[in-house]
């Protein structure tokens, strides 16, 4: 056994670093829901879902597309109606995203159009385990993978559509492009903003085409595989797929729009009638949005150039490496790396920069691509330090492999730190809900701001989202006889929802009504309503 094989056996083992350490450090203490996301997807799956699922029935509406969901009844089926059954969707794809960047760094890096490794002595037979590395290590894809969420499913699901795409671009097999298209469909399924990247995927594939009918097929695509082999064929091939595989939005979504519905209303497209884009947000750090107004430090385009740099990415030792691996990627100008490495980065970069947000989980979406620079980057700076001719290239040399080992050990600190700190917040959450229970009698209404899913799950307190009232059903609320109590982080949802309803509904109950403080946990205040009738 030669020395890449042993190297490229390890690849597989990288899947089990994130697995054991979710195992050991998260799941002992954390369920797997937090925020509003992670309750939606939760509460979809085994709610409406299940029963459209079990009475034969195409997906219900949802605000996000199905895919995670899907994936996760399919999981209740096993294990169980409860969070666990997300957990471990989300788990086992974040643990493969590591493998399939690897292998995708083999593809377009250490494998030959041959077919044939490159020699055993070049440099670029670490880039894979470099590469799979700065992603298994990363601190945003351990916590997406223990939450009940879709992250890491569309990423793993577009990582591997674009490994096969780069072997298919090789290979020319039909059965790979058709797996990798399925692949892509599923991963836009699951999240939208996988379509961009199958705008440059999708644009290496008709290069790759066009070629073909150039040239004609390649020697072994001849004969009995002429037809498949034929790039009409494959061509059509793949659109089939792609249409087939996304049935489950098309049917439910072109009804919706055949019946002229609002596009907030439309099915699974909640999400894209959300998100305002324009080139004009690159440079602004405030935006008024579906979220309220918010204020950042940076402008957008410069927070997501700096972010590879953070402590929850690369770290700033392992970024620098950027810079050489794009020079070398631009030196290297091959179709695939150009489209599937760059253009993936670009394109994802070009949307989170010109989105009135930022996001460091949105930021997993160029993890691979960027991983696989750094890599490239690595391995290019190690060619020079072989090829200079000093007396000191040894000791150079060990500097640098140290150098890697404290960047790789940084990052994986830093995602440590981010899931404990993301897990203790769950806690603290947690422990909100039961301080809040005390201050209140059993047949209070709580309205509530933030907390709102976290109360409703875990808390026997009738639970209403302050977000969603006016003025007039609070007063009736008010008059309801029920002892009514809110429960927000006043100070941020004032400045945040400053003219918004739930702010007017908030004003009212304080001037027509009275709050009365009850007291105050973290950054949360409880407010008793006045002058109600009742116990």
């Amino acid at each position: 056994m030669n020395r890449t094989t042993r190297i490229q056996l390890a690849l597989p083992f990288l899947c089990l670093l994130l697995m054991l350490i979710a195992i050991v450090v998260v799941w002992p203490r954390f369920d797997g829901l937090y925020g509003q996301d992670a309750f939606a997807y939760y509460n979809y799956s085994v709610g409406p879902l299940d029963q459209a699922l079990r009475q034969d029935q195409l997906p219900p509406p949802f605000f996000w597309p199905p895919g995670f969901p899907l994936l996760m009844w399919l999981a209740t089926t096993i294990v169980g109606a409860w969070p666990l059954a997300g957990q471990i969707v989300a788990l086992s794809a974040g643990a493969l995203v590591p493998l399939f960047t690897a292998l995708l760094a083999r593809e377009l890096f250490v494998i030959k159009d041959s077919g044939r490794e490159r020699s055993a002595e070049s440099t670029v037979i670490w880039l894979p385990l470099l590469a799979g590395l700065l992603v298994g290590l990363q601190g945003q894809l351990w916590q997406s993978s223990v939450v009940v969420m879709s992250d890491t499913v569309g990423l793993a699901a577009g990582t591997a559509g674009v490994w096969l795409t780069a072997r298919w671009g090789r290979t020319g097999g039909l059965p790979t492009l058709c797996l990798a298209a399925g692949l892509m469909a599923f991963a836009i399924m699951t999240r939208w903003a996988y379509a961009l990247v199958a705008i440059p995927v999708t644009i290496f594939a008709i290069y790759r085409l066009l070629g073909t009918l150039k040239t004609g097929p390649r020697a072994e695509g001849r004969g009995r595989h002429a037809f498949t082999g034929h790039p009409l064929m494959q061509a059509f091939a793949a659109g089939l797929v792609v249409v087939v595989a996304l049935l489950p939005v098309w049917l439910p979504a072109s009804a919706d729009l055949l019946a002229q519905k609002p596009a907030r209303e439309v099915a699974f497209a909640g999400d894209l009638a959300v998100v305002p884009w324009s080139p004009i947000y690159y440079f602004q750090n405030s935006f008024t949005t579906g979220d309220g107004f918010i204020s950042y430090r940076y402008p957008n385009v410069l927070y997501y150039v700096l972010v590879p740099a953070h402590r929850y990415f690369f770290t700033p030792l392992l970024a620098l490496f950027l810079l050489p691996g794009f020079w070398r990627l631009w030196r290297m100008r091959t179709a695939a790396t150009l489209w599937l490495v760059a253009g993936w980065a670009g394109i994802t970069f070009g949307f989170l920069a010109g989105a009135p947000w930022q996001s460091f989980r949105f930021t997993l979406g160029y993890l691979p691509p960027l991983a696989l620079i750094a890599a490239l980057g690595m391995v290019t700076v190690w060619g020079w330090l072989k090829a200079w001719e000093s007396d000191k290239r040894r000791a150079v040399q060990l500097f640098f492999v140290g150098y890697i080992i404290v960047g790789l050990g940084a990052m994986s600190w830093g995602g440590r730190a981010l899931v404990r700190s993301f897990v203790e917040r769950k806690q603290a959450d947690l422990a909100t809900v039961v301080w809040m229970e005390a201050q209140t009698p059993p047949e209070a209404h709580v309205l509530a701001f933030g907390l709102t899913l976290t109360l409703e799950h875990y808390s026997s307190r009738q639970t209403d989202h302050l977000f969603y009232q006016t003025p007039e059903t609070v007063s009736e609320l008010a008059n309801s006889g029920q002892p009514l109590f809110v429960l927000l982080e006043t100070d941020s949802f004032l400045r945040q929802w400053a003219g918004h309803q739930a702010e007017h509904s908030f004003r009212w109950l304080q001037e027509e009504r009275g709050l009365l403080e009850l007291g105050r946990d973290r950054q949360y205040v409880l407010y008793k309503v006045e002058g109600y009738e009742g116990r």
